[in-house]
């Protein structure tokens, strides 16, 4: 009997032992399924894009994987990338659209500045036509056979005197004037005589090729264009019968041969002063040679 209360009592432990592990084991198993073993080629959580994330191996390329790799549903849910997306595309639009601006200021500034040019030359033009007009206007007396007026635009505008007869060495004190050389008439051209430190000052700011006007007392002009501008240097400045040297090649000639090269029928139109120099007023000559305009 006593026996059998054993028995009874091992039967009963070893169904608790068994019922005890039964309820146990399902644990264990979802809690090894759920910790798999990590090995060397098990994928890693990276730091996120901005505006998204991506999960990228530690054996594959960097964190710094393209927009252009995520898919476009994740790009259509994801405000971040979404975001970007519309700045990137807006900073294109914007950019190109300043550009477009940019251009088409400049174009506009550089056609007004072109007409702004066409205008004012334009307006120079009216004004030396003008300018003209009332010197013309301003130094006629009349007399068609008198050269009245000697004009070149924005240079010079002096009246005209003649010598007195029989004196070939008169020049004008006059600021405002030029002395017709009347010897020159003789040899077929006509010579203009001024100070150099009165109108005469005016003749070397002329250039080759700029237009002298002549004016006539009944207001008709004629015009010519400078052909040559001529330099001596005086060896004897204070004589009228000193030789000189041409300041351009060096030859030396007589105040005569310089006179017939330079007034000759050849020579239509021509404007002499001195050329100051070395303290001395009378240190050279200076010749403005013109010829008509055809």
């Amino acid at each position: 009997m006593k026996s059998l209360s054993i028995l009874i009592l091992l039967s009963t432990i070893a169904a608790i032992v068994l019922g005890v592990l039964f309820a146990f084991t399902p644990v264990f198993a979802k809690s090894e399924n759920a910790s798999p073993a990590i090995s060397g080629s098990a994928a890693q959580p990276v730091a996120p894009m901005t505006g998204g994330s991506v999960d990228v191996a530690v054996d594959q390329a960097p964190a710094a994987a393209s927009q252009a790799q995520v898919p476009a549903a994740e790009l259509s849910n994801d405000p971040g990338l979404v975001l970007a997306s519309t700045f990137s595309v807006s900073f294109e639009k914007d950019t190109a659209s300043a550009l477009a601006v940019q251009e088409a200021e400049a174009q506009a500034e550089a056609l007004q500045a072109e007409q702004e040019a066409a205008q004012a030359e334009a307006e120079t033009a009216e004004t030396a036509v003008a300018s003209l007009d009332s010197f013309v206007a301003s130094v006629s007396n009349g007399n068609a056979n008198q050269v009245s007026g000697i004009y070149v635009e924005n240079v010079l505008a002096f009246s005209v005197v003649r010598q007195p007869s029989g004196n070939a060495a008169f020049i004008s004190s006059a600021a405002n004037e030029v002395t017709q050389f009347g010897l020159t008439s003789e040899y077929g051209s006509q010579g203009f005589l001024a100070h150099n430190y009165l109108a005469g000052s005016d003749f070397f700011n002329l250039s080759s090729r700029q237009t002298i006007t002549l004016v006539y007392g009944d207001g008709s002009t004629s015009q010519y264009r400078i052909d040559s501008i001529r330099r001596f240097q005086a060896l004897q400045p204070d004589s009228t019968q000193s030789s000189f040297v041409d300041l351009e090649n060096g030859d030396q000639l007589s105040a005569s041969n310089l006179f017939h090269q330079m007034y000759n029928s050849s020579n239509s139109l021509v404007l002499q002063t001195c050329i100051a120099n070395e303290g001395i007023s009378t240190w050279g000559r200076l010749f403005i040679i013109a010829v008509p305009l055809s």
